[in-house]
């Protein structure tokens, strides 16, 4: 069985933490990497080249919307998957990512 690769960007310590010892309980995943930012998301990206970015949508600087846009994180045969603890849509209407 292969191993799926993860990369969580989460803001919150404890989350992120908590979000990685879940993944890594998984038989077939493994945690390869963890960021607090969305810049520490894509240069990890880069660098890892996970196969899924698990990312929250709202973290200081550069969000997680903004970061699953870059290039290394929007490779071909690259999986992402934002999350949110509240969804407010106001802010994300019009940005071409509804």
């Amino acid at each position: 069985m292969s191993t799926f690769t993860v990369l969580v960007a989460e803001d919150q310590a404890l989350l992120r933490a908590g979000l990685c010892r879940l993944i890594d309980t998984a038989p077939d995943l493994a945690t390869v990497g963890a960021a607090g930012t969305g810049e520490q998301a894509v240069e990890l990206a880069r660098g890892l080249r996970p196969d899924l970015v698990l990312m929250d949508v709202r973290m200081p600087g550069l969000d997680g919307i903004e970061a699953t846009g870059w290039p290394c994180t929007s490779r071909a045969g690259y999986h992402r998957l934002t999350i949110s603890s509240r969804f407010l849509p106001e802010p994300f209407q019009g940005s071409g990512r509804d």
